[in-house]
């Protein structure tokens, strides 16, 4: 959703589409450790947001991974005392801006920034005055929020946010330098099909005993399903969430189910207004600020993620009453028995 609402205010708000997004300068908050350092500004040491320069070092992302913050390309150093500026870097048009499902891609002309949100990051754009007087001017421990990384432009401030400073930046001067990217079921769906079954055929020989609905989950080919969308998929394909991970994909229909449903998900979300119309009410002069209310709105966009009851055809509701009802039987036999009896049909798949 972050990568849809920065396509959308970037490339098509009204507002934006005359500004000129010609970076001016970097910012960001720092960690505990890096306000502790000797040589950290005097912003950093008060626990203000601080403008980045050439002598940024500061790394980011999950352990054992971390990448730079700063491009390296425009970081000073011995064989490069003077690195081009940040105003090297410009945002032009809506091809500049690409989404995937776990990372945000920006064309920067000289340069390209892939941003993985990973945890808790969002994406804002704050007109400046607004940037001045309520981030700039706060205390990070009084905004109870950082700021990963912050593009101020002209008229506007782009702002990764984030709870945990937990993403990750690479930098690269062409895009093939950026973190390998898995097909996007919408974009380029075919190659998704591809990989998901390579997938298929690769764990075929494993046992394959944990929920299918879990493996999907834990799966980088299946990205973008996580922990709203991966019970919705299952619904819409008619497939039960309680089978387990060679149960479905040992069924080539319900496989391919699998596989509809995601695109079709992602077509609900990435094309016409149906997703923004649930934005839209939760900007506030320019600013993504949803309230509790409209937070739970969500909920009305999903089938069945976090709801008690849920709609189904009628027909479906008379098979799961006759499922429970042999479960019920076969119980009262006190013989042994498996899911797999032929009295025990699959309501879902009916």
């Amino acid at each position: 959703m972050s990568g849809l609402w920065c396509i959308r205010v970037v490339t098509a708000a009204p507002t934006c589409r005359s500004a000129d997004f010609t970076v001016l300068s970097l910012w960001a908050d720092s960690t505990k450790k890096e306000a502790k350092r000797a040589n950290a500004p005097k912003l950093t040491k008060q626990g203000f947001v601080h403008p980045l320069d050439g002598g940024c070092n500061y790394m980011r992302g999950t352990k054992g991974r971390q990448t730079a913050l700063y491009p390296p390309t425009l970081r000073m150093s011995k064989s490069c005392p003077c690195p081009p500026p940040v105003s090297t870097l410009c945002l032009q048009g809506p091809e500049t801006v690409e989404a995937s499902n776990r990372a945000i891609i920006l064309n920067f002309g000289t340069l390209h920034l892939s941003i993985a949100f990973l945890t808790h990051t969002s994406i804002q754009l704050y007109p400046k005055d607004v940037w001045v007087k309520s981030v700039v001017s706060v205390r990070k421990e009084l905004r109870k929020f950082y700021i990963g990384l912050a593009f101020e432009f002209e008229d506007f401030v782009l702002a990764f946010v984030t709870l945990d400073i937990m993403f990750q930046p690479v930098w690269g001067e062409h895009v093939s330098e950026l973190p390998f990217r898995h097909p996007d079921v919408f974009v380029d769906h075919g190659a998704f099909l591809k990989a998901i079954a390579g997938w298929v055929l690769d764990r075929s020989s494993s046992p394959r005993n944990r929920l299918a609905l879990t493996a999907v989950r834990d799966s980088v080919e299946w990205h973008g399903v996580g922990a709203y969308t991966a019970i919705e998929l299952f619904v819409m394909a008619g497939v039960s969430p309680f089978l387990l991970e060679h149960e479905v994909f040992n069924n080539p229909s319900q496989t391919a189910w699998l596989c509809d449903a995601f695109y079709t998900f992602a077509h609900r979300a990435r094309t016409g207004n149906d997703l923004w119309e649930l934005i839209r009410p939760c900007i506030r002069d320019g600013i993504l600020a949803p309230t509790i209310e409209q937070r739970l709105r969500y909920k009305y966009w999903l089938l069945a993620y976090g709801k008690s009851r849920m709609r189904c055809t009628e027909r479906l509701v008379v098979l799961v009453e006759e499922y429970k009802a042999q479960l019920s039987t076969l119980e009262d036999t006190g013989e042994m028995w498996g899911r797999d009896v032929a009295e025990l049909f699959d309501a879902f798949d009916a």
